[in-house]
């Protein structure tokens, strides 16, 4: 059987058509296999991104303080993002040590949410991020 879940806090919770079928084979060895139910972000809107990125480094240079790299643009709006979350950041035994946001694993429906979020930003100060994309 193939059923949607939802992952929370480390457990499944599934629906109740597939809690119903788990009883019926309580005992029973199972095979579980779990993969998401949307892809990740793809490759073309992650190298997008970036391109936007190199465009607005470039023609915004005017409107920023001190020159910046793309890499430090994304950082700087992966802070200010609406659209990502704190996850917490733990070292490989287990201690947490502290939070970060990325968007590395956003789904390819959140990234475009993101790039949509960031295009924004820079439409109100007047560049396009992906001129001709249109």
């Amino acid at each position: 059987m193939i059923f949607p879940a939802l992952a929370r806090g480390g457990t499944v919770d599934l629906p109740l058509d597939a809690r119903r079928y788990l009883l019926g084979v309580e005992g029973e060895p199972l095979i579980v296999s779990i993969e998401l139910l949307y892809g990740r972000r793809s490759l073309p809107q992650n190298r997008r991104l970036w391109k936007g990125y190199t465009n607005a480094t470039k023609r915004a240079a005017s409107l920023l303080v001190d020159d910046c790299s793309p890499s430090e643009l994304h950082y700087a709006l992966k802070q200010r993002s609406q659209v990502l979350t704190d996850k917490p950041l733990y070292l490989p035994n287990g201690t947490r040590i502290g939070v970060g946001r990325s968007t590395r694993s956003l789904n390819t429906a959140r990234f475009s949410d993101y790039m949509e979020e960031v295009s924004a930003l820079f439409a109100g100060a007047g560049i396009d991020l992906f001129p001709g994309s249109r």
